[in-house]
């Protein structure tokens, strides 16, 4: 598990939009393999996977609630 220094949900959010980005534009470049760059299929696979360890999927149930919680008040 790799942790990266982040010092706020909006900065962890910004990282996961610019990462999707460039997978995005990877995606739909030309490409030459070659010794340095690999596979391009492969390295925004993993792109993608760290994309996902990134999510704060905790948090977001936590958010979830939270909301459920406030629409039951607002119905009282």
């Amino acid at each position: 598990m790799m942790l990266l220094p982040l010092d706020s949900y909006k900065e962890a959010m910004d990282l996961i939009l610019y990462l999707l980005k460039t997978c995005i534009m990877a995606l739909h470049a030309d490409y030459v393999t070659n010794e340095f760059i690999g596979e391009p299929e492969f390295n925004t696979s993993e792109v993608l996977k760290l994309i996902t360890q990134l999510m704060p999927y905790e948090e977001m149930e936590f958010l979830d609630e939270g909301n459920i919680m406030m629409k039951q008040l607002e119905l009282k």
